[in-house]
């Protein structure tokens, strides 16, 4: 009970402790020091001052139980944990209560004041320094009021008297409570001190901790294999980072700096991940779940990386904070597709090979492949689910099922004999091995059909067999050598080869059969090169001795014979024996050098042999041309078209030789014709060429060409000109009738009658007409209606006096040859042709020009005469020379074309030159031309030379001469026979007539002693003028007879003047030309 009592009374007086505030503690121990000393004094004064010592008792005992109350309110206000009211009430109620003591007892010299002194210190360390200064001026203004009121003689009131002992009591209690607040004082900054240097070790202890936690988060975080993070979301929609690890750069590329690192994290995803990324920190944040995405990143650098967050979220206030870390699943994204399409490519390989796969558990199928499904004829959905069982042939059945007991054998094979779903029966062989498959122990079967095999081993053993024999009945050699160089095999051509029998070769080295030590020595180096760098020898050549010690050369080729792992373990060799081919080539270079061709031979589209010819041609020594390219010699332009020809002609498509054009080596060019054909030389496949040079015949067949096309042209004008002569002797005879009744009206009238020069007009016309059909004529080469050696000078010297004349713009330059051979011609043609060119020429130079004439003597070679169609001998030459505008080459192959103009419309019909053209056809001659534009042109005329004297005619009267005589008229036209018959009745003679040469025949056979004359048309039906004259000359050879005709003097009427016809009379002719020729007939 007392211990209890004691218990409580120390709690009592005990002040309290606050463990967050020591400040607020040690407030708390200064009051109740305080509080403690006060009690101790109240009580003093009440038990011992009031009744021994104090005077004033009543007074005095009012103050003690003044002052208990004053420590009785401390101490309740201090349990209450009110810690600075208590204080305020305390200090408050001790400056009452000192204060009345002063006042009512000595006044400024009365003890209580030193109380003034301490309770400021008191009030500091329960309130604080606020409460001290205020406390310290109080003090000092109340000791200052109660020193004025004693100057003013206030005070002291000495009621309460102050005996020493009294006196030593205030001053002790003022001492004692100074000197405890003090000690509290110290003693609280003492633990203030201690505390301070605990919490110092305690704050280094916890640096240091920290600090090597921090160590230990960093080493930690950075061998993390991601970024380690700490992010936050705020509801008002802030989202960041507070930490990010050090892998921040390494892993993404950005700086660790937190404040940046979630804005620019997010503007470098993937644009296809950023709308996914924030709606994932969404759903997160509101669901306040765990984060879990997967994205990607693209680094400054434009890598892209795959990476994955993960984090669990936290409270902290009104925050989301989500701790995670950031990983970088490339590598796993990058395996994961890897994987997929490794399984992928897996199954289609799989499904794809030739081998059936079948993955059983307990002998029941449930996966295969679709070379399974086909290799024996079932659909996916029938085989899955049946025993291994059914797909063996009975007699395989029970070695299966003994091997499919071995369920944990880790390998498996064995060879049986499948069964299809038709029923068929094949080969097979059976590879297995248990697996786990979709989380369950199977086995895998792969199967393979060994129907191709069996066949293809068969088919090997009759190859090897076929081989074996093929070996041994070649021309080659072949030989197999060990590594020593021994001969382990050898063919029968090998042995033959060498003289000697098998077993003396067999075990032999090599170096018995070669033929000197440099071969030895060749052999060597090119076999350890071979072994060396594993790559056989192609074709060379090397000298062996037989066993006649004849020297033998061989074409040889080797390579390495290797075992089943592929090392070599020897060598084979190929020989042919090419001793008499090299004799043969050496013998055709001989030969090729004494050709009179050029010819060469090329392997592989280089020269290796030409000949002297070759190098002619070409301006080259052998050793330019050996080793160089076949093309390098062509004309560049020329080189794909002899690629591509001699490539026909090696495989047989192209038969006829090539012509193209090589490069000398001083640049001229040369036209060559060439063949091509494949040869072997040198044991290779080579192209055998042969050619010459064209260049000249090229040429000569290039102006024979010109030629030619030059007589083409002459045939289609010829054609042409029968078309014009048929058309002429019909106008003619039209003419003729016109003709003739005009005649014959002007012989009935004077030449002053209003009609006669009417009818003159009328003949005018009719002559026109003439003229026109005169160049028809001319053109189809029917235009001689009178020939007589004739002098080209004289001719040519006439029509250009006349010509000049009328075109004195032109200067005319005459050069004649003086003594100018005659040729056969008429006059009258001549000129025509000559004026159709002097015209050509003038129109030829609308500004004027020159115009040179000149004549020759020329005699012309077959060859010349061959391309024109002429016969060679002796021609008169005439030339036409102009200096006008010329003409192009198309111009000039069409100038002798009928009807073919460059003039304007209404200046010309074209038939001028054609008509040239034909007249001197028709004389037997020939015209060219040649031309350049703006270079002039120049007509060459070859005339046959006649070797006739000229002889000069006198001038024609023009008159009408009547006669007296019979004359038969024989024309098969009734106009132009009854029109002559008419003027030759004007003439004075008697006239009869025939319309055909069989009535002509008749009539003069019965009335040929009367007829004077007969004149007789060259072209009827039936019977022909020539006939005709044939048979009135068989009845009368001495008849005369003069031929008619509309056609011209030419071909079968020249013949017939030449039989004794009397004269020619061209249709229309005049009444004057009638009466001359029928008085010439007749007086002939």
């Amino acid at each position: 009970m007392g211990k209890d009592a004691f218990t409580i009374l120390r709690a009592w007086f005990r002040p309290p402790v606050f463990p967050d505030d020591e400040s607020k503690t040690g407030a708390a121990r200064v009051l109740g020091t305080m509080l403690a000393f006060m009690i101790v004094l109240a009580l003093s004064s009440l038990l011992i001052g009031v009744p021994f010592f104090f005077s004033e008792k009543a007074a005095s005992a009012v103050t003690s139980f003044f002052a208990l109350a004053v420590v009785l309110a401390g101490y309740l206000l201090m349990h209450r944990r009110r810690i600075r009211m208590a204080g305020a009430v305390v200090i408050a109620g001790l400056w009452i209560h000192f204060l009345v003591v002063v006042i009512l007892g000595s006044g400024m010299k009365d003890t209580n004041l030193v109380q003034f002194v301490v309770l400021p210190a008191v009030a500091g360390l329960i309130l604080g320094r606020g409460a001290a200064i205020v406390t310290i001026a109080l003090a000092v203004l109340t000791c200052l009021s109660l020193a004025i009121l004693e100057l003013y003689g206030v005070l002291p009131l000495y009621f309460f008297p102050q005996p020493p002992m009294a006196r030593w009591v205030t001053i002790a209690f003022g001492i004692v409570l100074l000197a405890a607040t003090l000690n509290e004082s110290f003693r609280m900054q003492r633990e203030l001190l201690q505390s301070a240097r605990a919490q110092l070790r305690e704050r280094k202890k916890a640096e240091e901790a920290l600090r090597h936690r921090s160590e230990q988060m960093s080493a930690v975080t950075s061998s993390l294999p991601g970024l380690v993070y700490q992010f936050y979301a705020r509801p008002n929609g802030d989202m960041g980072v507070y930490f990010v690890s050090d892998r921040a750069a390494e892993i993404f590329g950005i700086d660790r700096e937190a404040a940046a690192f979630f804005e620019v994290f997010a503007s470098r995803l993937h644009a296809d991940d950023y709308g996914r990324f924030m709606d994932s920190i969404a759903e997160s944040v509101a669901a306040f779940r765990r984060w879990d995405f997967e994205g990607r990143f693209v680094k400054e650098s434009g890598d892209v990386i795959w990476f994955r967050g993960l984090s669990v979220p936290v409270r902290r206030g009104d925050e989301a904070v989500f701790n995670g870390i950031l990983l970088d699943v490339t590598d796993r994204r990058q395996a994961e597709e890897a994987l997929r399409e490794s399984e992928n490519r897996f199954r289609v390989l799989a499904d794809a090979a030739w081998e059936g796969i079948l993955i059983h558990r307990d002998g029941i199928i449930f996966d295969a492949n679709e070379s399974a499904f086909r290799m024996f004829g079932y659909e996916s959905r029938e085989a899955i689910g049946k025993s291994v069982l059914d797909f063996l042939a009975p007699e395989s059945v029970a070695p299966a099922v003994a091997k499919l007991a071995e369920a944990d054998a880790p390998e498996l094979y064995l060879e049986a004999l499948g069964l299809r779903k038709n029923g068929t029966v094949f080969p097979m062989e059976i590879f297995g091995r248990p697996i786990t498959y979709r989380n369950t122990r199977a086995r895998v079967l792969a199967i393979r059909d060994l129907s191709a095999r069996r066949a293809a081993e068969e088919a090997l053993r009759r190859t090897e067999q076929r081989y074996s024999t093929i070996l041994e009945e070649i021309e080659e050699g072949y030989v197999e050598f060990d590594p020593a160089g021994r001969i382990t095999f050898c063919n029968e051509s090998f042995r033959k080869a060498m003289g000697y029998e098998k077993n003396q070769i067999m075990g032999s080295s090599y170096k018995r059969f070669t033929a000197d030590d440099d071969v030895r020595r060749d052999i060597a180096r090119a076999y350890g090169e071979m072994f060396r760098m594993e790559t056989p020898i192609r074709m060379y050549e090397l000298d062996l001795l037989t066993r006649t010690g004849e020297r033998r050369t061989v074409e040889h080729s080797a390579s390495l014979m290797r075992d089943a792992e592929g090392r070599p373990t020897g060598f084979r060799g190929v020989f042919r024996d090419i001793t008499e081919r090299i004799r043969a080539e050496e013998q055709y270079r001989i030969m090729a050098n004494n050709s009179q061709a050029g010819e060469f031979i090329a392997i592989d589209g280089k020269f290796r042999f030409v000949n002297h010819h070759i190098l002619q041609y070409t301006g080259r020594t052998e050793a330019d041309m050996i080793g160089t390219s076949t093309l390098e010699i062509v004309h560049p332009e020329d080189r794909a078209m002899v690629r591509e020809k001699a490539w026909q002609m090696r495989e047989g498509t192209l038969a006829s030789p090539y012509e193209y054009r090589i490069v000398k080596k001083n640049g001229d060019l040369r036209w060559i014709l060439e063949s091509v054909t494949m040869i072997t030389y040198e044991g290779r496949p080579a192209v055998l060429g042969n050619n010459m040079d064209v260049t000249e015949i090229r040429e000569a067949r290039e102006k024979l060409e010109q030629m030619q096309e030059q007589l083409l042209q002459a045939q289609k004008l010829e054609s042409l000109g029968t078309l014009a002569g048929g058309v002429a002797h019909d106008f003619n005879n039209l003419l003729m009738g016109i003709q003739g009744y005009a005649s014959l009206m002007m012989l009935d009238l004077e030449e002053r009658h209003p009609h006669y020069e009417r009818l003159k007009a009328i003949e005018s016309q009719v002559q026109s007409g003439s003229d026109l059909t005169r160049q028809l004529l001319g053109f189809a080469r029917g235009g001689r209606y009178e020939v007589k050696p004739t002098d080209l000078n004289e001719l040519v010297g006439k029509t250009a006096r006349m010509f000049g004349r009328t075109k004195k713009e032109i200067r005319i330059d005459e050069r004649y040859e003086t003594s100018l051979w005659s040729v056969e011609a008429d006059r009258g043609q001549l000129e025509q042709v000559f004026l159709n060119l002097f015209v050509n020429a003038w129109q030829a130079m609308p500004g004027g020009g020159d115009l040179s004439l000149a004549t020759s003597n020329v005699d012309l070679d077959e060859g010349f005469c061959r391309i024109y169609g002429i016969r060679p001998g002796s021609y008169v030459k005439v030339s036409v020379s102009d200096t006008g505008v010329g003409m192009d080459e198309r111009t000039r192959q069409r100038i002798f074309d009928p009807f073919f103009t460059t003039k304007e419309m209404g200046r010309g019909t074209g038939l001028g030159l054609a008509s040239a053209y034909g007249i001197l056809k028709g004389h037997g001659g020939i015209v060219t031309v040649s031309s350049e534009p703006g270079r002039g042109t120049t007509f060459e005329i070859y005339l046959p030379a006649s070797g006739e004297e000229v002889v000069r005619e006198a001038a024609s009267t023009g008159r009408i001469e009547p006669g007296r005589g019979t004359v038969l008229v024989v024309d098969d036209e009734p106009m132009v026979r009854e029109v002559t018959r008419e003027m030759l009745l004007g003439l004075g003679y008697t006239v009869l007539t025939a319309a055909s040469g069989a009535e002509a025949l008749e009539v003069y056979g019965s009335r040929g002693t009367e007829i004077d004359v007969v004149v007789l048309d060259m072209i009827m039906p039936g019977m022909g003028g020539d006939e005709v004259n044939r048979a009135l000359q068989a009845l009368n050879p001495s008849v005369r007879v003069l031929l008619s005709s509309g056609y011209s003097l030419d071909g079968r009427a020249s013949e017939i003047l030449e039989k004794g016809v009397r004269g020619f009379l061209q249709k229309p002719f005049r009444l004057e030309d009638l009466s001359r020729k029928i008085r010439d007939a007749m007086e002939s």
